[in-house]
């Protein structure tokens, strides 16, 4: 079972000492559980181009930007984590900003199609290729304050 509920706001120390993972990046596969943790903040990763797909859709899914913060992103690392997640056991939970805390939204699962490769800047501003992660949000979730995303990736 799970130790968070959908709703709760805890610290990242807190998610950490939990669940294990690293305290670093947006995409924690966890050492302790069969769990690999995204931290959604599209604020925090402007300066990386983050911010220009991340966030709740109008259609109700939600973009997630992939790892890499220079070049093209590839499918590696926490990038492969999140593809691979089904087929190694894990699953996939995202939290998203609250104040100087972090809410769980819930498990959410890679929609259809599971990503967009879209241009965004690199933290050189030099324009790259980015995986926008396309995740089915669960039940409930609409009643959470989510990070609001105007850029309708599919009609790119």
């Amino acid at each position: 079972m799970f130790p968070i509920e959908p709703g709760e706001v805890l610290s990242r120390f807190l998610i950490h000492q939990l669940l294990g993972g690293s305290f670093r990046g947006g995409i924690a596969p966890c050492s302790r559980s069969d769990n690999v943790l995204l931290f959604s903040d599209p604020e925090r990763g402007r300066p990386f181009g983050y911010d220009v797909y991340e966030g709740l859709r109008e259609d109700g899914f939600y973009n997630f930007t992939g790892e890499g913060k220079s070049a093209d992103q590839e499918p590696i690392r926490g990038n492969k984590a999140i593809l691979e997640h089904k087929s190694q056991g894990r699953k996939l939970r995202l939290f998203v900003p609250k104040e100087d805390l972090q809410l769980y939204v819930g498990q959410v699962e890679l929609a259809t199609p599971q990503y967009f490769l879209l241009p965004a800047p690199d933290k050189h501003d030099f324009e790259r290729q980015v995986f926008v992660f396309n995740l089915r949000l669960p039940e409930g979730s609409e009643e959470l304050p989510l990070p609001i995303n105007s850029t309708n990736v599919q009609n790119l």
